[in-house]
């Protein structure tokens, strides 16, 4: 039983129920295998523990790994990486709700994207400005609620801005909440309509939760528009198209399952969608691989999504232009692929009989594309 080979097979089959949704039959073969320190052993072990409810073993399980194990996202990175922007007070309040991102060329979509944010409720910005060139920079110092970094170290090098988030998150503790989301991104969660961001962490703590689970939903119009900097966009106006297609996979690493589907599957069927956009600071979540996955957490049982812009504005220029920034491995291939479907196919291509045109969250629930349990609607203001 010590034999590689068996093991290996072992692995791929506790995987492969995993995916099947056969809990009981996975945990049987995890208990079976070895006491090793293999890494995909030891997130075997920790899938298990908290598919049993011990979360603090799973944790447990994760800081062994890690210990043992090199894991390049949460390296700390050196000091003159980050160069600090702005001058505003960084004193930590109490219970706060932050938001962390990084951006490059981005000024167009800033407008929307922080009053977006701050009209549910995010009190301070962190922003990691990627040596922009568009003026994003001074237009993000003048905001009273943002606080800016500077870096021209590679995305690549930063593991696709991984270092930069994972050292913030560390460097600047808060006793509340953290967002981690791209400027392209619209976080949408049950009953957003008539709630914010406060209600819902509060139901999360109550819960003892510690992450909100989501998944891209890709947005997509009917023609293409310029990103004019001077223009004030309306993207739930303007892109207001998706497509219902989506499949939900559980799988071993959190938050235990991946999203397929949507307008950029055509485009690129490997393009991860799970996501964790929100967690509980100082309970030693880290990002490792955007927040497509993240370390050992105890999953919220409500779920949101992340309405995806990114086929907004003129986004086959900045689909060039990104490639060009991008130095190799996975988003060189995704910008690729965005690149050579659109030099041969029109807009109108990505529609077919799954788009429908989205309203509010209680489609997406009745869609059951996003979960809320009886309980949240009845949690007090």
């Amino acid at each position: 039983e010590l034999r590689p080979g068996w093991v290996y097979k072992k692995i791929a089959l506790c995987r492969s129920l995993i995916a099947l949704n056969m809990r009981e039959e996975a945990i049987g073969i995890i208990n079976a295998l070895p006491q090793s320190l293999n890494p995909n052993i030891l997130t075997l072990r920790s899938w298990k523990a908290n598919q049993t409810g011990d979360i603090e073993t799973a944790k447990d399980i994760w800081k062994q790994q890690k210990s043992i194990h090199f894991i390049p996202q949460i390296k700390a990175i050196n000091p003159d990486i980050l160069h600090r922007k702005d001058e505003n007070s960084i004193l930590c309040k109490q219970n706060e709700i932050r938001l962390i991102t990084a951006i490059r060329n981005e000024k167009w979509r800033l407008p929307w994207f922080l009053d977006y944010y701050r009209n549910l409720g995010v009190d301070r910005f962190f922003f990691i400005d990627n040596a922009s060139t568009d003026g994003s920079g001074d237009f993000l110092r003048a905001q009273s609620d943002v606080h800016l970094f500077w870096t021209n170290q590679s995305y690549f090098e930063s593991k696709s801005a991984l270092r930069w988030i994972n050292h913030l998150v560390r460097e600047y503790p808060t006793d509340g909440w953290v967002i981690y989301v791209d400027v392209d991104e619209a976080l949408v969660f049950p009953n957003i309509e008539n709630s914010n961001l406060r209600r819902l962490t509060d139901y999360m703590e109550y819960k003892h939760e510690e992450v909100l689970p989501a998944f891209m939903l890709d947005m997509f119009g009917d023609k293409a528009q310029n990103s004019d900097v001077d223009t004030t966009f309306d993207f739930f106006n303007d892109y207001k198209l998706f497509n219902n297609n989506y499949t939900f996979t559980p799988v071993e690493n959190c938050p235990y399952f991946k999203a397929n589907g949507g307008a950029m599957r055509q485009i690129h069927p490997a393009q991860m969608l799970a996501k964790t956009p929100l967690i509980r600071d100082q309970r030693g979540i880290e990002f490792l691989q955007s927040s497509h996955r993240i370390s050992p957490s105890k999953v919220s049982k409500i779920s949101g999504t992340l309405l995806h812009f990114k086929l907004a504005g003129d986004f086959r220029s900045a689909f060039k232009e990104e490639s060009k920034n991008i130095d190799r491995g996975g988003c060189q291939k995704r910008y690729t692929d965005f690149n050579n479907y659109f030099e041969k196919n029109a807009l109108g291509t990505l529609t077919d009989k799954t788009t429908m045109l989205y309203q509010s969250s209680q489609q997406l629930i009745d869609l059951g594309l996003i979960k809320c349990p009886d309980e949240f609607w009845n949690y007090p203001e």
